[in-house]
């Protein structure tokens, strides 16, 4: 796990190429994908990107772990270095290894594990910090062991999973929204107002009727407040 000192530590290596990639980063809906599969990463002219994935990975996961920034997903090749990371929640309802009938349908990732970021408050309650692993709402990373090529969607096959993973979560928020899961928290679009030198959140309204913002990191002020998903 990349700690503070390890990000700086890469970056003086490869800021140049991490900047490009934040760049470059987009919304799909509501999940934004950092692609780094190497046919994306020659297109923005990095040279030898393949020795550059596994130290830009390591620079996403603690620019998406430092805000917490929900319904990011990393994606590569090598699917096993492929990463999402939501609530806990939401991670089992796309993993449910026995899901409920009415959950079939957005039960996608059968084979992948997750490891939750539990709150540095509850780390020396070990009830409290298993229920808030279970249960709670803490801010987690998916891993997988397969990701389908595909999805059917009403019949139609939509590819890809920069393509039907934000159509299925779609639905999902706004199954969460309407209450039909009542334990499971609608989620904020990020967690934590902790910073990342030299970069901000990218930020989205997650829901079909509202028009998409993003804030450019020269543009942000400071201290700004980010507008959470509106119910």
């Amino acid at each position: 796990m990349c700690k503070q000192e390890k990000f700086e530590e890469l970056s003086t290596k490869y800021g140049g190429e991490f900047a490009t990639l934040m760049k470059h980063s987009r919304y799909n809906g509501p999940v934004i994908f950092f692609d780094l599969r190497l046919s994306h990463l020659e297109a923005l002219k990095i040279p030898n990107s393949e020795e550059k994935i596994m130290p830009l990975i390591e620079m996403l996961d603690f620019f998406i772990r430092g805000y917490e920034q929900m319904n990011s997903f990393i994606l590569c090749d090598d699917v096993s270095l492929c990463r999402f990371y939501s609530t806990n929640q939401i991670c089992k309802l796309l993993s449910a290894k026995n899901p409920k009938p009415e959950f079939m349908w957005h039960n996608i990732f059968p084979m992948s594990e997750f490891h939750s970021f539990l709150p540095s408050e509850v780390h020396m309650n070990f009830p409290l910090a298993e229920w808030y692993a279970c249960h709670g709402n803490a801010f987690s990373c998916m891993r997988f062991k397969e990701i389908p090529k595909s999805y059917f969607k009403y019949g139609t096959e939509i590819v890809g999973v920069e393509n039907y993973l934000p159509e299925i979560m779609y639905f999902l928020m706004e199954n969460i929204k309407n209450g039909y899961y009542p334990h499971v928290i609608y989620p904020c679009l990020y967690k934590t107002e902790r910073a990342v030198p030299g970069f901000q959140p990218k930020v989205v309204y997650w829901h079909r009727d509202i028009q998409p913002m993003d804030w450019e990191e020269d543009k942000a002020p400071e201290k700004v407040r980010y507008p959470h998903a509106t119910h």
